[in-house]
């Protein structure tokens, strides 16, 4: 990673060149704040984020995306938009020349 920049609170660009890293986005769900009530499934245009079948220590279920659906995340943001308790994160990826 080369520097950092901040969009808002929620969307962090890294920047990085195509050789060091081969995905566009990655997305970061915050368990402890989660409430699981899936506005960020039915926001996703991928529909790649589903409910788990794990509890945080609210006794809450949360949302993940499985193993192999996280490269088809577009980094849109359309989670973070609706998420009321702010707990995704958006990681993009800026390719340099």
């Amino acid at each position: 990673m080369k520097k950092f920049c901040r969009l808002g609170i929620l969307i962090v660009c890294l920047y990085k060149t195509a050789e060091e890293d081969k995905s566009m986005a990655r997305v970061e769900f915050l368990e402890n704040v989660c409430k699981g009530c899936l506005l960020c499934v039915a926001a996703c245009p991928q529909k790649i984020i589903v409910q788990s079948d794990r509890f945080n220590q609210s006794g809450y279920k949360v949302v993940e995306i499985k193993s192999a659906d996280k490269d088809k995340c577009t980094g849109c943001a359309s989670c973070v938009m609706v998420c009321p308790d702010m707990a995704i994160r958006v990681y993009r990826s800026v390719k340099q020349s």
